[in-house]
């Protein structure tokens, strides 16, 4: 049976609820399992290696990632990670980052209401640095050692064919890849090919007209929603991803074990997650 990388995929760590979100004392229990069970969580570069067959694919090995690039991910799951020793993948809309100085890592310093929902209506009503991460955070989190950050696309952006041609939608969509990537490349000093695609296209549903735009773009490596086995030899352009729900570790427990192979990871798969 052929070994394969589970990539867990959060956007949300918030004792607010909702979708999209996982409690900190949820997150905080499925960490400890992670560390208690002797996972490695990779780095980007150890997974592209694994998938590429110039390293073997360790026996319990996970990547974690987060999309969009939420306030709350610095004040609740940063630290969780920090106190197991573990690392993850941030992928951000880079049109929503900020400016400022950091906040301090404190919930005080949260609004009232951080969940899904209210983060879009903030966002939308022009208020997202209430919600969102700042340049100066994500240094931080990055400078720490825990935190590597890769673009997941500057704003989500779907076509509208009663506005716009699609090639107009296309040729935006590769303009604004290139925005988040120069962005990405200002911010952290290195060349970003990595995209984790966040409530764009091909998400779970590949589109081959998305792809391209993010190739030309200069994206090759593409994180999708898409659930299901990461193997050697499988494509960089395609690497699947679960969404991990908020639920004990007994739930992640049983996810992890059918994403390290690549028959249980298919069938579970075929489930279809949401």
């Amino acid at each position: 049976m052929a070994r394969s990388i589970p990539i867990l995929r959060y956007r949300h760590v918030s004792p607010d609820g909702g979708p999209l979100t996982v409690s900190p004392s949820h997150f905080d229990q499925q960490m400890t399992l992670l560390a208690n069970e002797g996972w490695q969580t990779l780095d980007t570069a150890t997974l592209l290696a694994c998938l590429a067959g110039d390293k073997a694919i360790p026996e319990r090995a996970c990547l974690i990632s987060f999309d969009g690039g939420f306030l709350d991910n610095y004040v609740y799951a940063w630290p969780i990670l920090q106190r197991y020793r573990l690392t993850a993948a941030l992928f951000l809309v880079t049109g929503w980052i900020g400016d400022g100085s950091p906040r301090l890592a404190d919930p005080a310093n949260l609004p009232e209401r951080i969940d899904h929902l209210s983060c879009l209506a903030a966002i939308e009503a022009g208020r997202a640095d209430e919600v969102m991460l700042r340049w100066s955070e994500i240094q931080r989190m990055r400078a720490s050692g825990h935190i590597e950050i890769h673009a997941g696309g500057h704003r989500p952006r779907r076509w509208n064919p009663e506005t716009e041609t699609r090639e107009q939608c296309l040729a935006d969509l590769t303009r604004e890849l290139s925005q988040s990537r120069g962005l990405i490349l200002r911010h952290t000093g290195e060349v970003e090919r990595q995209l984790g695609w966040t409530g764009f296209g091909f998400d779970g549903a590949p589109d081959a007209d998305y792809r391209e735009a993010a190739r030309k773009a200069g994206f090759r490596i593409h994180y999708t929603e898409e659930p299901g086995p990461n193997l050697r030899g499988d494509d960089p352009a395609r690497i699947r991803r679960f969404n991990v729900e908020n639920e004990p570790p007994t739930w992640l427990a049983s996810r992890l074990k059918s994403y390290s192979s690549s028959i249980r990871g298919t069938l579970r798969a075929r489930i279809r997650e949401a």
